[in-house]
């Protein structure tokens, strides 16, 4: 198990906290774009990742180690063997974000769904798919049947609807 200089650490923490700034602020400005019924949950969502990812910033640009920092007290969450996880734990809600954007929401739905907990070290991929159908089908009749308001379409599905669906 071998760990690098906390500075490594504290840097590349700040970068991951920058990025998922931009990110989390390109989609809360993607979500005035959407249909005013489609507009709510992404907006209060992407807000609250964005205050979140802000907050960490600060706290990241504010714990700058010195140069005298003793390594011994890096965290177990900056462990190599744990890289994997962090960096689906930290990109997740970004990727998801990027997903609906481009594929919609129900296929970004269900393509993170399936694919998150398979990275994550879930094996079965059968009650995935299973899980991950079943919840998409019961969001679309509960929401989109039932209640009336519309999922946001990605460019793709967008395109998609109107190239083969109404031959535009």
């Amino acid at each position: 198990m071998t760990t690098s200089s906390p500075v490594r650490y504290w840097r590349s923490s700040v970068v991951v906290a920058a990025f998922l700034v931009l990110i989390f602020a390109a989609l809360v400005i993607s979500s005035f774009f959407y249909p005013a019924d489609a507009r709510l949950f992404p907006l209060i969502i992407c807000t609250a990742g964005l205050v979140l990812a802000v907050s960490v910033l600060v706290a990241e640009i504010k714990r700058r180690p010195r140069d005298d920092h003793d390594e011994s007290n890096v965290p177990t969450f900056f462990i190599e063997e744990n890289a994997t996880a962090r960096s689906i734990a930290l990109l997740a809600a970004p990727t998801y974000g990027v997903l609906l954007w481009f594929f919609g929401f129900y296929l970004a739905s269900g393509l993170t769904l399936v694919l998150m907990p398979y990275s994550l070290g879930y094996r079965r991929p059968w009650p995935l798919i299973v899980l991950g159908a079943a919840t998409i089908v019961v969001i679309k009749l509960l929401f989109d049947d039932v209640m009336g308001a519309a999922m946001p379409m990605g460019l793709l599905d967008g395109w998609f609807v109107r190239t083969f669906v109404y031959g535009e």
